[in-house]
């Protein structure tokens, strides 16, 4: 009943985890900080089914029903459509795009349950969607943010954007920002931006002093051929950069971190899975 076929296997119908205890009306779950009345979950089930339901028509309802569930003040509805409109959709409408950017701005933290994961998610989307446009906010996010892991996703999402004109507010992000962590999606975002002229920014990450940011930067240097992608950003990588970043992949498997020489190995060995 909870199990759908997929390939030659099965997996779940929805992506929840462990089991939830009910006393009365109270709802108790393990992966959340406040407990849920059961009816709430009831109501959010019915919302999700519905919307679930008109995604699944075509393209276009499914782009409405995400817009809608952006604007639900239902968290669940809202964590639905983080989640999978980036998956389902190719190409957002404006009114979609905008209801993603406005959940970044609305998102401040304020709820532990989806900080900052929901932040993460935004950037995804970003990401996937290109969307240049949005280039502007996430500069400012850059700019103003106290918060490590916000000015984190805030440069993914810049480098996604594909937007070159802000290049070097990313560099200088990656180089001198705080928060490790900003660092490497700093360097994530510089990959995602420049495809395969990133490799010179990524050895800069891979002298990084925190271990995180060399780690990020030895994943990058692989992503950036884009071996695996089924509908890839850059036009295919010549044999001359791929001897070029196993080169670099083979220097960062001496790395002191076991966290990124290990790193190192399985790039390299997804390399020679993938081009013998």
């Amino acid at each position: 009943m909870f199990l759908t076929k997929k390939g030659d296997a099965y997996a779940p119908v929805q992506d929840q985890y462990g089991r939830m205890a009910v006393n009365g009306d109270r709802l108790t779950d393990s992966f959340r900080a406040d407990p849920r009345s059961l009816s709430q979950t009831i109501a959010s089930v019915h919302r999700l089914v519905t919307l679930q339901t008109r995604a699944a028509r075509n393209d276009s309802e499914a782009d409405r029903a995400y817009v809608a569930a952006f604007a639900s003040p239902d968290v669940e509805v809202q964590k639905w459509a983080l989640q999978t409109s980036f998956h389902r959709i190719t190409a957002p409408s404006p009114a979609l795009a905008d209801a993603l950017l406005t959940h970044w701005k609305k998102d401040t933290g304020a709820v532990p349950d989806t900080w900052p994961h929901d932040a993460g998610l935004v950037a995804n989307a970003v990401v996937t969607w290109r969307l240049r446009r949005a280039a502007p906010l996430f500069a400012d996010t850059l700019k103003t943010s106290g918060d490590g892991e916000r000015r984190a996703f805030a440069a993914m999402a810049l480098g996604g954007t594909g937007d070159r004109t802000y290049l070097s507010q990313l560099r200088e992000v990656a180089a001198r920002d705080p928060h490790p962590q900003a660092r490497a999606l700093a360097y994530n975002g510089i990959m995602y931006m420049l495809g395969p002229d990133s490799l010179g920014d990524l050895r800069q990450g891979a002298r990084d002093a925190e271990a995180r940011v060399r780690a990020r930067a030895v994943v990058d240097a692989y992503n950036l051929l884009e071996l695996a992608q089924p509908e890839p950003r850059w036009p295919r990588p010549s044999k001359a950069l791929i001897v070029e970043v196993r080169a670099f992949l083979t220097e960062m498997q001496r790395d002191p971190a076991r966290l990124v020489s290990d790193n190192a190995k399985s790039m390299l060995a997804m390399i020679a899975r993938q081009r013998p």
